[in-house]
């Protein structure tokens, strides 16, 4: 009779990319962020379905008007060179959070807290509203009242006794820390990694979650296909995968695939400063010239849904007004084109990368908007980038055409970092440049808007001014499917939903088991 025991080794994922470095702060692609789920801790930890969970933080309390939040954090948990976590390293983050040196692209989620402004722009020597209240407990007085404050507070925590010493003119992407050295409080440690190679993480025995049940996490750069045909020969262990492959992965005996639905959904951003695409009249035409719905059939065998706004996640912000909005129309493209003075035609470039999904999941995706659009007239030339090009490409506007993965939730006050004036490259992700006072405002008083049905009701109004606006589209939510190995074990929910940014401390009950003999 067959068992099965575990195995003490190695997990083998796949990694479709690379990071530019290990710091997150200036991390935005899916492939960037592989690295920073085993390595780092956040203060709180989303579940599968946006509930905020303790990670660092045990608890916290909230006072009534929205602005004062005092987080007690965890004891006995050590970073990995032995070093003891505290609150003055959770006061560092969210001030780093808003430091040039950083170069992060998250200021959004630090923002609230009064006096990031003045310090981020030298005015003050400290963040007025972050107070140490001893060395497990800390405060954040906030500038303005914000009820989706603690959702929007998953970013991994850093050592300030290893980057507290940060130079006046350091950039923390430079350091021995962000290049090669990251030290972190997560069930792994970074062992080894070669540029452009593989990355090694060995366990954490002393993770304060308990210690991984695998010995090692491997993270094996290949391109996509040879990644599969190693998946086939039982080389590596968990990947993620195309729908369009999912039939060739499940034809290997003991295999599972398993789709997530996550907060994840396609777009298309345009850049505002070229002579065709600030015309609106283009961008909707763009938009009903795409039939979505035979791409999710055809390309996502179904594993997707059509959605007519950024707002997708949680439910409540989902403003079902604009349900059916922008149906597939030629007719209507060709019309508001030749409104536009495109009439005979427009020739336009689209930027890609490995993104969130696979890069050979670009190619049939790619080939239908392609295909679509020049039956209206517009001529498509693709270009796929490495992913630390991909994204420089956005945050210098040096695209006229971007598709991406975008990212919706856990609370909708994570939308300003896409959509507020003050999210512009460097800053955040605002890579449409959109500036919008509306917009703004709307932002604004979304976060401060206590009562859930008014909070609901304010970004049912920033959906639809999106909508009309139009200065990135809504195309499609894509599930996250992931391969799974055969003698591979674990619950990867976690994997399959994560949040950017987040970690996983799931992983540590991730192992590998082999059948023996009784």
């Amino acid at each position: 009779m067959a068992v099965e025991s575990e195995v003490s080794s190695s997990l083998v994922l796949h990694w479709p990319g690379n990071a530019k470095t290990f710091s997150p702060f200036s991390n935005l692609s899916l492939p960037s962020w592989f690295p920073v789920w085993f390595v780092f801790d956040q203060l709180v930890h989303l579940d599968e379905a946006a509930n905020v969970r303790p990670q660092l933080a045990e608890s916290w309390d909230v006072s009534d008007d929205g602005r004062r939040y005092v987080f007690r954090l965890r004891q006995g948990v050590t970073w990995h060179d032995g070093h003891p976590f505290t609150a003055s390293d959770v006061a560092f983050t969210y001030t780093m959070l808003v430091d040039p040196r950083s170069g992060s692209r998250y200021r959004s989620l630090a923002t609230p807290i009064k006096g990031t402004g003045e310090y981020s722009r030298g005015e003050a020597q400290s963040v007025e509203g972050l107070r140490v209240l001893d060395d497990l407990t800390i405060e954040m007085e906030l500038a303005h009242p914000n009820f989706g404050f603690v959702p929007s507070m998953g970013f991994p925590i850093m050592p300030r006794h290893i980057l507290g010493d940060l130079g006046p003119d350091e950039e923390l992407d430079s350091t021995e820390f962000a290049t090669r050295s990251p030290v972190g409080t997560g069930p792994f440690s970074l062992e080894s990694h070669t540029q452009d190679g593989d990355a090694v993480f060995a366990a954490n025995s002393l993770f304060w979650g308990g210690p991984p049940r695998v010995d090692r996490i491997i993270l094996r750069r290949l391109d996509d296909e040879k990644a599969l045909e190693a998946f086939e020969a039982g080389e590596i262990d968990l990947m993620f995968i195309d729908a369009l492959d999912a039939d060739r992965i499940l034809a290997r005996p003991g295999v599972e695939v398993q789709a997530f639905n996550t907060n994840e959904y396609r777009t298309i951003v345009f850049n505002p400063d070229h002579p065709v695409l600030k015309d609106r009249r283009v961008r909707e035409a763009i938009l009903v010239a795409i039939d979505r719905q035979a791409i999710v059939d055809r390309v996502l065998k179904g594993m997707g849904e059509v959605i007519y706004s950024h707002l997708i996640m949680p439910e409540w912000t989902v403003n079902h007004d604009l349900d059916g909005q922008y149906p597939y129309d030629p007719e209507r493209a060709r019309a508001l084109l030749a409104e536009a003075g495109h009439g005979s035609g427009v020739t336009l470039g689209i930027t890609t990368g490995p993104g969130a999904i696979p890069a050979r999941h670009n190619a049939p995706f790619l080939g239908e908007v392609v295909r679509y659009l020049a039956e209206v007239g517009i001529e498509v030339e693709v270009n796929i980038k490495p992913v630390v090009e991909y994204v420089d490409d956005l945050e210098k506007g040096n695209f006229e055409l971007y598709t991406c993965c975008g990212a919706s939730g856990p609370d909708p006050d994570f939308t300003t970092i896409y959509y507020h004036s003050s999210s512009l490259p460097p800053n955040g992700a605002n890579g449409a440049r959109y500036v919008s006072q509306e917009a703004d405002e709307l932002l604004k008083e979304g976060r401060e808007t206590a009562d859930p049905t008014k909070r609901a009701a304010v970004y049912h109004r920033l959906a639809a001014l999106l909508a009309h606006d139009l200065p990135t589209l809504a195309l499609w939510h894509e599930n996250r499917v992931v391969a799974i190995n055969d003698g591979v074990r674990g619950d990867f929910t976690a994997l399959g939903k994560c949040w950017l940014p987040g970690t996983l401390p799931d992983s540590v009950q991730w192992n590998k088991v082999r059948p023996e003999n009784r």
